[in-house]
């Protein structure tokens, strides 16, 4: 898993595209707590990693922490907890920063409530929480005919803001990624990060982005 989809330069360029949108969305993170939901190999773990005081990346897989827990050697600012993202093992405003990466998209928007709504109750009123999602309406409605086809789950806007409902507000949405074209982007870099600007910008990132980055902020206690 790790191998083909972040080792290979494809995965590196999707990799530091979407990294380049994420990021400001986070803020600073120096002197903060961040959890990492559904952390997988590590990709958000490794990078949020030096930047805020605490990371904890969760996974419901032992295999993938293994994964991860290898990339973070002599790392003692990192702890690794395998759980489940409907059931955080955590108390109410724990985190300062939530996070879930290439999760959401594999659950229908029901369950995706499920799963926020633990996010929300874990983070701290005034706290940020950053969703991936994969966008249904990418390449110009092709997210929306592989959907109908049921080859992938993206999300609408309107599935996006009733996610995210209950109990914080959106505060912006960036997109990443001209869909398909990444295997070529990544031979040229130089020429492709500026379409890829463009494409992340607002209207736009919608119609043209395969990635949605929703950053939003607890308003209150649950």
């Amino acid at each position: 898993y790790d191998l083909l989809r972040y080792t290979n330069l494809a995965g590196q360029y999707k990799q530091e595209i979407q990294r380049r949108v994420y990021t400001p969305l986070l803020g600073t993170l120096s002197g903060k707590t961040v959890l990492d939901v559904a952390c997988g190999t590590g990709r958000g773990a490794v990078d949020f990693a030096g930047k805020a005081t605490r990371v904890v990346a969760l996974d419901g897989s032992t295999d993938m922490l293994a994964v991860t827990r290898k990339k973070l050697i002599g790392r003692n600012d990192v702890m690794l907890i395998a759980g489940l993202a409907q059931a955080l093992p955590f108390p109410r405003g724990a985190f300062d920063v939530v996070v879930a990466l290439n999760f959401l998209h594999l659950f229908r928007p029901s369950t995706q409530c499920a799963f926020v709504d633990e996010m929300i109750r874990v983070l701290r009123p005034g706290g940020v929480l950053i969703l991936e999602f994969d966008n249904a309406l990418h390449g110009f409605g092709v997210g929306m005919a592989r959907r109908w086809l049921g080859g992938e789950r993206g999300s609408l806007m309107c599935e996006i803001r009733r996610v995210v409902s209950h109990g914080a507000q959106i505060v912006s949405v960036k997109g990443a990624l001209i869909p398909y074209m990444w295997r070529v982007f990544c031979h040229f870099p130089r020429f492709a990060t500026p379409l890829e600007r463009l494409a992340s910008l607002p209207f736009l990132n919608r119609l043209l982005c395969r990635r949605l980055y929703v950053q939003a902020q607890k308003l209150y206690e649950l």
